[in-house]
């Protein structure tokens, strides 16, 4: 089996700095990133969306099957890597989801 492609989104220059600051632990200061969710139009999201139930996890119930989502700077090229934690919605953002963020895996490489 083939594997897949990282899953990378292109960033604003602004919110890519925002992304890129974290704490000396490597935690983002701004841990989420927020995207249009379209499952059927995107396979980036559909993928995100993709995890399993694990009801005797004490922390968590759902984990995703994506280890890792990655940033790309529109203007430079730079890419920041995360481990990637989930995603939540919320009723005021309808058909938005906010993607969470772990710890930098990566510092920012020129891509």
């Amino acid at each position: 089996m083939a594997d897949k492609a990282p899953i990378v989104f292109k960033s604003e220059p602004t919110l890519w700095a925002m992304l890129a600051q974290v704490s000396s632990e490597g935690q983002a200061f701004k841990p989420f990133d927020m995207r249009w969710w379209d499952i059927s139009g995107d396979d980036r999201i559909y993928r995100l969306s993709v995890g399993a139930t694990r009801p005797m996890l004490r922390e968590r119930g759902w984990v995703p099957a994506e280890k890792e989502v990655s940033f790309v700077n529109k203007a430079t090229g730079e890419l920041l890597t995360f481990e990637y934690q989930g995603v939540e919605f919320t009723a005021w953002a309808p058909g938005f989801g906010f993607i969470l963020l772990g710890k930098l895996l990566s510092p920012p490489v020129e891509g």
